[in-house]
């Protein structure tokens, strides 16, 4: 974990999959493969600064927080985003 954004950034591996807002939120990142099913529970994008599109993570269900299995799956799901869509050095 690391202090980015006025929340905190979740990584594995080094790859950072999903972030806590500073209201204690969390998001999980996504793409064009994955944010429909964010978009369909409801759930936008991370914006911390009101401005623009936000950020490529949406917020998670709170259904989705409670059930621990489904909580798991959607954060192996973010993290193989976050390795998709990794800048190359």
């Amino acid at each position: 974990m690391k202090k980015m954004f006025g929340g905190i950034g979740i990584f594995k591996e080094g790859t950072m999959f999903a972030l806590i807002s500073k209201e204690e939120n969390l998001y999980l990142r996504v793409d064009e493969q994955t944010k429909e099913q964010f978009e369909e529970h409801g759930m936008g994008p991370f914006n911390p600064s009101k401005k623009g599109n936000g950020m490529p993570y949406y917020g998670v269900p709170v259904d989705v927080i409670e059930d621990q299995d489904q909580l798991v799956e959607w954060a192996l799901i973010a993290y193989k985003t976050a390795l998709r869509n990794k800048k190359k050095k």
